[in-house]
């Protein structure tokens, strides 16, 4: 189903909002970043954590991944479409 212009919800844009809650209930009962919440270099956006770093000299802004979902999130980042990545097989080609 597609989002309609109005902003009528659609059962799609439903899930898109229920794996959003699902992410960020994760980053917030996640023991390994309980202390990252309190830290300098830590920061919340519209209840998502981030980080900022600067390295050389540009300033990084990261989404933080609870450790239940880095295997998924590096997974996509290496094999999605819409990634720079095109796989392991692809890469030694």
């Amino acid at each position: 189903m597609v989002d309609t212009m109005d902003g009528e919800e659609t059962a799609e844009t439903s899930r898109g909002s229920m794996l959003a809650d699902n992410f960020r209930f994760e980053q917030e009962q996640s023991a390994e970043l309980a202390m990252a919440w309190k830290h300098d270099n830590y920061y919340e956006v519209d209840g998502y954590l981030f980080h900022r770093d600067k390295i050389l000299g540009d300033n990084i802004r990261q989404l933080v991944i609870p450790k239940c979902r880095r295997n998924e999130v590096l997974k996509l980042s290496h094999t999605s479409v819409f990634s720079s990545h095109m796989g392991p097989k692809r890469a030694l080609e």
